[in-house]
């Protein structure tokens, strides 16, 4: 896959303002570095040129880049909306599925390292994506194939969820800062609209499919397959629900190659960079723990580990390592925050679900209802309260944005908590899987209302608006350009740490030693439980945040 053909009569001479010459600053970059500019200076010589010319406006490139997140956030969360569900529907218990779809998002999570390590050392992330959306495809034609029962069982469909979570793990740190790379350094307020605009994209997708892939799932029958028996059964077509959205996935991702040719590209270094990363550290202690207090007095700690990489690289490395410090507490933040798809869906299943006479199911309330939210509240954010709070000179840096979403987001879950036990006293105290509400009419009028889970998922979406799309732009601008999709990669890891904790704490909580205090009645403390670990990271990263000293030269290191 090639890339654009290259203007030979555009040089950095003629852009105009030096802006390009600014772009290309080698100042301090080892020999191979320079090697590395000077070939991404030839590759997109032409591009570079006509960007400068009207920095204002976004690259034309990102209009192929935002629709493939919105497809692909169309794909993972139609396949996602009623998944424990699904899980269920074939024949496992609740606590199981609850285990198995955390464990895939753990998974899936944790394959951006491996996507991010071959995008940054060896093919680019261009190539990447397309590579990986292809294996994300046959999952996904997999998924749908095995919703026919007779080739449906647990290993033939977790095959189909894996090699979705391999592509849409792997992809996930590529695109972002994909997109990212169409930007030059004198379009800094493009880059964060950009990074806004991205995470918009992918709630729409998210809302789009809310409505749309369940709705389609609940049409009509197939197979015979259906929820409930005898009068009660309602006909359903799984298979027609993992259809949509895999069709829609072939078209963004077709849509995405078509556009290679405006693509601005950084290329791989050629090396595996967390190699070099992991040789910098090992000189940097031993070169520390050998040297004189006078050497010690004469260089910074990575100074020391400039070893064959060069001094830049050892820098940036530093960087990296105080970017990943930092972000590490919101592990335990996504711990709570991707328990909606499972802990309150289970809530919402045990709650009056009719507004008036129309009945919104789990799958519907939990695919439209806080991609709805955030969608309104990033805009609103980014477009007037940041600028507006920004004119009056309070600046709007990332971790303040972040600290603050992560301790809205466990205050949601401290409301869900709450809530909880309301949910529980209609029930006279007592709830485990066999009072899950098959005939959701038998709880119209008299169970607790759907409609007071709103107010936690107000406090969360916000809270997700201020921290998740920041996060994004807080890896990709606090680390070297060779380490970005890397970077971006762990910022997802914490959302696979995040799962880990709820698969861990769910097994020692279902153990035979602890499952008569941890079950039944006393099931809402479980939530208060998560909260006070939430909480207790969020102490954690108001001290981290306070120290934190930004990457030297971004937008953000001189608000700071």
């Amino acid at each position: 896959m090639g890339v654009e053909k290259i203007d030979s009569s555009v040089t950095l001479e003629n852009a105009p303002d030096d802006a390009l010459a600014h772009e290309y600053n080698t100042a301090g970059l080892s020999e191979k570095q320079i090697a590395l500019l000077e070939k991404e200076r030839r590759i997109n010589a032409d591009l570079d040129a006509r960007i400068a010319k009207n920095p204002n406006a976004f690259p034309r490139a990102i209009y192929y880049i935002l629709p493939n997140e919105f497809g692909e956030r169309f794909t993972y969360y139609g396949l996602k909306a009623f998944l424990n569900r699904y899980l269920i529907f074939i024949g496992n218990e609740e606590t199981s599925a609850k285990s198995m779809v955390h464990a895939w998002q753990m998974a899936t999570y944790f394959f951006p390292l491996i996507g991010a390590a071959i995008s940054d050392s060896y093919l680019g992330k261009y190539k990447t994506i397309v590579y990986l959306s292809l294996t994300y495809l046959v999952g996904n034609i997999i998924l749908t194939i095995t919703a026919i029962p007779a080739l449906r069982t647990n290993w033939s469909v977790l095959i189909g969820l894996y090699l979705i979570g391999i592509g849409t793990g792997g992809i996930k740190p590529c695109v972002g800062p994909h997109g990212a790379d169409q930007f030059l350094k004198i379009q800094a307020d493009g880059l964060r609209r950009f990074f806004s605009y991205f995470y918009i994209a992918i709630n729409a997708g998210a809302v789009l499919t809310g409505f749309a892939t369940p709705a389609l799932k609940d049409a009509f029958g197939c197979f015979g397959d259906a929820i409930g028996t005898g009068d009660d059964a309602e006909p359903v077509c799984y298979f027609a629900g993992y259809m949509l959205p895999t069709v829609v996935f072939a078209i963004v991702t077709a849509l995405f190659i078509y556009g290679e040719r405006y693509y601005r590209v950084v290329p791989p270094v050629g090396e595996f960079v967390p190699f070099h990363m992991f040789a910098v550290i090992g000189a940097a202690v031993a070169g520390w723990i050998g040297a004189t207090k006078e050497d010690r007095a004469k260089k910074t700690f990575w100074q020391f580990g400039a070893g064959p990489y060069g001094e830049q690289f050892a820098e940036e490395t530093g960087e990296f390592m105080r970017m990943l410090l930092m972000i590490f507490p919101f592990s335990f933040v996504w711990m709570v925050y991707d328990q909606q798809s499972t802990e309150w869906s289970d809530q919402y299943d045990r709650m009056d679900t009719y507004f008036g006479s129309m009945r919104l199911s789990p799958e519907v309330w939990i695919a439209i209802v806080n991609p709805i939210m955030v969608v309104l509240l990033v805009y609103l954010l980014s477009t007037f309260l940041y600028p507006w709070l920004e004119r009056r000179g309070l600046a709007v840096t990332p971790l303040r944005r972040m600290v603050l979403g992560s301790m809205l987001v466990t205050v949601g879950f401290l409301l869900s908590g709450l809530l909880q036990s309301k949910v529980y006293d209609g029930y006279g105290g007592t709830i485990d899987e066999k009072t899950r509400l098959t005939d959701p009419k038998t709880c119209k009028g008299k169970c607790v209302h759907g409609a007071w889970q709103l107010p936690q998922w107000f406090v969360l979406s916000l809270g997700e608006s201020l921290f998740s799309p920041t996060g994004s732009e807080f890896a990709y601008t606090q680390v070297g350009k060779s380490m970005r999709a890397f970077s971006t990669s762990f910022w997802l890891l914490m959302v696979s740490l995040g799962n880990f904790y709820v698969v861990a704490i769910e097994a020692s909580l279902n153990s035979e030693a602890n499952v008569e205090n941890w079950t039944g009645k006393n099931l809402p403390k479980k939530y208060f439980l998560y909260t006070g670990i939430s909480a207790a990271a969020n102490v954690c990263l108001l001290v981290m945040a306070y120290f934190y000293k930004y990457k030297a030269g971004s937008s953000t290191s001189a608000k700071q």
